[in-house]
């Protein structure tokens, strides 16, 4: 699992040659996020990439809830009246994106999950079971 917190950190991270699709995809939200010229993306966002091998409980921990749960209910994947608590979500070659608003001034979490067999069932379940298909 790898959070980006600040522009800084994901310049460094994406940097070549990490120029992967993931990259690209990172790099375009945070023009997007920075377009009007608003400083360091830490003040709307920050990013969290959940690679395979990464586990729900480990997600928890770096977000602060999980993505299997509610954030107003508690309801769970799994359960009949779960709704999840993304604004979005989105399908690209070989990852999801799932954007979490959080606050008021619009602040929220962009978390990228792997597309692969080793990603933890559930976190994968709940991505292709809800990402519209490209």
């Amino acid at each position: 699992m790898i959070a980006l917190r600040s522009t800084e950190c994901i310049l460094v991270a994406c940097q070549p040659p990490s120029e992967t699709s993931l990259c690209k995809i990172i790099n375009q939200r945070l023009t997007q996020l920075t377009e009007d010229g608003g400083g360091d993306v830490a003040d709307i966002a920050h990013f969290l990439i959940v690679q395979a091998g990464d586990d729900d409980r480990s997600v928890k921990g770096e977000l602060g809830f999980s993505i299997l749960e509610n954030l107003v209910d508690g309801a769970r994947f799994g359960n009949p009246d779960f709704e999840p608590s993304w604004e979005w979500i989105m399908r690209h070659e070989g990852w999801f994106e799932l954007v979490y608003v959080l606050t008021d001034d619009g602040f929220g979490w962009v978390v990228f999950v792997q597309d692969d067999e080793a990603t933890d069932a559930d976190l994968l379940a709940v991505c292709r079971e809800y990402a519209p298909a490209t």
